[in-house]
């Protein structure tokens, strides 16, 4: 049920994108996107062959399928 409401809002959005300026979103879960930073290499190892854009928890949720745990930190931005 709830993978339905996710693909759902992400199709919504993916529509009105197409009328109107819309903010970043997450392709997996349609939530509004928070800036983080991965290296190339962690992004190309969590994500292989699909280019967009994924939200923090999206991100984390398939790095730990992946077998990357562990791999991140709180730094402070300049």
């Amino acid at each position: 049920m709830i993978e339905w409401f996710y693909w759902l809002r992400v199709r919504a959005k993916r529509i009105v994108m197409r009328f109107m300026a819309l903010e970043s979103y997450c392709g997996c879960c349609g939530r509004k996107n928070h800036d983080f930073v991965v290296s190339d290499e962690l992004w190309l190892k969590v994500m292989p062959a699909i280019r967009g854009v994924l939200c923090y928890d999206c991100f984390s949720e398939k790095a730990s399928r992946v077998g990357l745990l562990g791999v991140w930190r709180l730094v402070e931005l300049d």
